[in-house]
C-alpha cells in the first residue's frame, strides 16, 4: 500500500535539497550511527535515509546493497508521515506491506523499526531505521537508543549543512582573494619597482578590515627585523623577513566578518575556518612573485616551538627561522598593546613571560637574542612606528 504525501511534502522536499546531502559519498559518522543501530537492536540490517520526491536514496547502509528504492515501496514512506517511532513487527502480517515487493521478494523484509530524522524546522528529511528477516519486536531500551541515534543523525546533518554553507562562503572568497591577486599582478607589470606601495596596499587592506589590529603589523615588523638582526640574520633573508612579518594575518581577509568579529567562543568549525587564514595568506602571498620567499611566514606563523600549534604542528627546527623570530615579536606586540578586555602590560612584564615560554612557545634561541636587546631601543621602536605611520620605509630604517 503506498503512503499518502506529508502534509507538508513541498516544504519538506526543499528542506531536503537545502541540504545537499542526496547522491553524496559515504560520511564515516553516518556510517557509524548506522552500524550502532543494528548492533543495539540485534539487526541484520540498518539504513540512514533520505526520502526524496519519488525515492528513498540511503546516506548509510549495514548489511544492505541497494542504493535506493522507489517511494512507492518504501517502508520510510510512512515514517516520515509522524514524529513518532514507526515498528512493524512482521511485515506480511500488517496491510501496508503484505504484498510490497520488498517482502514478497527479495530482500525479503519482515520486520522494521525507522524513527524519522526530523529537523529544527519539523521537516522530516527521511529515517534511521534496523531490519531483519525474521519477525521480532524491540525492547523499550531499543526503542529509546534509535530515537537518541535519530536526534544525533539530524544534529550532523545539521553541522554538514552548516559547513556547507561556510564552505561557499569560503569559495566565494577565496574567488575574490583570486580577483585582487590578479590585479595585483597586473599592478606589478605596471610598475616593476613599487614592492613598496603594494606592500603598503595589502597591509592596509587588513588594517581597514580589523581596526583592532591596525598599527599591529607594522609594529611586529619592526620588532621582527630587530630580534633578526640580533640573531644575525643578513641580506635577502632579513628582506623575506620583513615582507613576510608584515603581511602575516592577511588571510584573515578571507575570513567571514561573523567569524572573524564573533564575541563569543568559537564553535569548532568556525575554529577551523579561523585557522584557514594561515593557509589562506599563503597562498596569497606565494602567488605573487617578488613575495613568494615571505609566504612561509604567512603559513606558518601560528606554529609552537613545542608542536602544538598549528596548521602544520612543526616543532623546533622545523619551524622557518622567520616565523621562530615573528612568534616572539608578535607576542611582545600582543602583550604590550591595549586591548578591550585588558590594558597594556609593561615592557619588562612581556619580556619575562617570553622568557618563562622559552622552549615551549618559542625557539630558546631567538628568545636569548632578543633578551640581549637593550628595553629603550624597544621602546624606540614602538614609538617610531606609531609616529611615522603606514610605512614600510620607515621600518627599515628602525636601528
Amino acid at each position: 500500500m503506498r503512503s499518502p504525501l506529508p502534509a507538508n511534502e513541498v516544504e519538506r522536499l526543499r528542506a531536503v535539497e537545502s541540504y545537499g546531502i542526496l547522491d553524496t559519498p559515504p560520511e564515516k559518522i553516518f556510517d557509524d550511527l548506522a552500524r550502532i543501530a543494528a548492533s543495539i537492536c540485534g539487526t541484520e540490517v540498518a539504513l540512514v535515509s533520505i526520502m526524496d520526491k519519488d525515492r528513498q536514496w540511503f546516506k548509510a547502509k549495514i548489511g544492505w546493497v541497494i542504493k535506493e528504492t522507489p517511494r512507492e515501496v518504501a517502508f520510510c514512506s510512512h515514517t516520515v508521515l509522524s514524529s513518532e517511532i514507526m515498528i512493524v513487527p512482521d511485515a506480511l502480517e500488517d496491510e501496508r506491506f503484505a504484498d510490497n515487493p520488498l517482502v514478497t521478494q527479495k530482500p525479503h523484509i519482515r520486520f522494521y523499526a525507522g524513527m524519522p530524522l526530523i529537523n529544527t524546522d519539523g521537516h522530516a528529511l527521511g529515517t534511521i531505521c534496523v531490519i531483519d528477516h525474521e519477525p521480532r519486536r524491540l525492547t523499550a531500551a531499543q526503542e529509546v537508543a534509535l530515537r537518541v541515534l535519530a536526534t544525533s543523525a539530524v544534529g550532523h546533518l545539521e553541522l554538514r549543512k552548516a559547513h556547507r554553507l561556510l564552505k561557499t562562503q569560503a569559495e566565494r572568497l577565496e574567488e575574490e582573494v583570486r580577483q585582487r591577486t590578479r590585479q595585483l599582478e597586473v599592478a606589478k607589470r605596471r610598475i616593476e619597482m613599487s614592492y613598496d606601495d603594494t606592500l603598503r596596499a595589502l597591509g592596509a587592506a587588513l588594517d581597514m578590515r580589523d581596526n583592532e589590529t591596525a598599527g599591529h603589523s607594522r609594529r611586529v615588523t619592526a620588532y621582527c627585523l630587530q630580534i633578526a638582526k640580533a640573531v644575525g640574520v643578513q641580506g635577502d633573508e632579513l628582506k623575506n623577513i620583513e615582507r613576510g612579518s608584515y603581511l602575516h594575518d592577511i588571510g584573515k581577509i578571507g575570513i567571514p566578518d561573523a567569524i572573524l568579529f564573533k564575541p563569543a567562543k568559537l564553535t569548532e568549525e568556525e575554529r577551523k575556518v579561523m585557522e584557514s587564514h594561515a593557509r589562506i595568506g599563503y597562498d596569497l602571498v606565494g602567488s605573487i612573485a617578488f613575495l613568494s620567499p615571505a609566504a612561509q611566514i604567512a603559513l606558518t606563523h601560528q606554529e609552537r616551538y613545542d608542536g602544538t600549534g598549528y596548521p602544520q604542528g612543526l616543532a623546533g627546527k622545523e619551524i622557518p627561522l622567520g616565523a621562530r623570530i615573528f612568534a616572539v615579536a608578535d607576542t611582545l606586540d600582543a602583550m604590550t598593546s591595549d586591548r578591550p578586555y585588558r590594558r597594556a602590560l609593561p615592557l619588562e612584564a612581556a619580556r619575562e613571560e617570553i622568557k618563562r615560554e622559552s622552549g615551549r612557545q618559542f625557539d630558546p634561541e631567538v628568545v636569548r637574542a632578543f633578551l640581549s636587546i637593550p628595553e629603550e631601543v624597544l621602546i624606540g621602536i614602538r614609538a617610531g612606528v606609531e609616529n611615522r605611520g603606514n610605512n614600510l620605509e620607515s621600518v627599515e630604517r628602525e636601528p
